[in-house]
């Protein structure tokens, strides 16, 4: 389970009104893994911190969103690929083999 503290009720209504509140803390940003044949593999979400700053990251068949929690400005690496309504969507590309959740699911079966 994820705490999110005053963000929670806020993301709700965000997702809910399918409109990020960027004033509210939230950028919004999605990845793909590079390995397709991940299916509907999926990871529990996740807060952890890039830059010192807060996000929460979800995992979705094969995706990651990664959605920033704090009033700090998102970190320079993800900026390209924020949502931003009435833009194209960026999603970027991340590496599976070798990355923290291959290891991670490594360790799940072994275990």
């Amino acid at each position: 389970m994820v705490k999110l503290g005053p963000y929670e009720a806020k993301l709700k209504e965000a997702i809910e009104n399918k409109d990020p509140d960027h004033s509210a803390g939230f950028d919004i940003s999605i990845h793909r893994f590079d390995d397709t044949n991940l299916g509907t593999a999926f990871l529990n979400p996740h807060c952890e911190r890039w830059e010192g700053i807060n996000h929460l990251r979800l995992y979705m068949f094969g995706y990651t969103v990664l959605v920033k929690t704090d009033r700090r400005p998102m970190p320079i690496v993800f900026r390209p690929l924020r949502m931003e309504k009435g833009k194209p969507l960026h999603i970027g590309v991340r590496k599976f083999k070798g990355g923290p959740e291959h290891r991670l699911m490594l360790k799940m079966v072994r275990d």
